[in-house]
């Protein structure tokens, strides 16, 4: 076995940490889709990403500082990624009062959001409080409280995909 000494063990470490990350940007651009901006969130405030508008059948919605879509005419409206850890693709995700709202939050994790998470509190708390869940794409998660706490409490559940959780909880 041979031993590493500190300083290139550090710049070891940080290598390793970089080709990480960069694996994790191809990641967000498969899943998010080629041009599609992103906006990777810690406790809610954005950390990395890209900014662009989002449109969602055919109207662009407007973003709030945070990068999430809602609309801010409606009376009463709350932005969808307060408290929020993870990463939200601008194609649709986390759009609705609340919709992504702590997901992540409190130690917990939330993979990226793609085209999923639609409607009031639709992914709230998801993998909060070292809870986990995966990546939530292909359309998942839509309608009121349809992935309210899912995985949360330390709880843990997989990707959320190809069109799952539909309608109220």
């Amino acid at each position: 076995t041979e031993i590493i000494d500190s300083k290139h063990k550090a710049a070891f470490d940080a290598n390793v940490d970089a080709d990480a990350a960069r694996s994790r940007r191809l990641d967000i651009a498969d899943i998010c889709g080629a041009g599609i901006g992103y906006a990777t969130y810690v406790d809610g405030a954005p950390v990395s990403g890209s900014s662009d508008g989002v449109t969602v059948d055919g109207v662009t919605c407007p973003q709030n500082e945070k990068g999430c879509c809602y609309d801010p005419n409606s009376p009463g409206s709350l932005s969808p990624c307060d408290l929020l850890t993870g990463t939200v693709c601008h194609n649709g995700a986390c759009i609705g009062d609340n919709a992504c709202y702590a997901a992540g939050y409190d130690g917990g994790s939330v993979g990226i959001i793609s085209e999923s998470c639609v409607g009031t509190s639709s992914c709230s708390w998801a993998g909060s409080t070292r809870g986990s869940v995966g990546d939530i794409t292909g359309g998942s998660c839509y309608g009121r409280s349809a992935c309210y706490s899912a995985g949360a409490s330390d709880g843990i559940v997989g990707s959320i995909a190809d069109s799952s959780c539909y309608g109220i909880q």
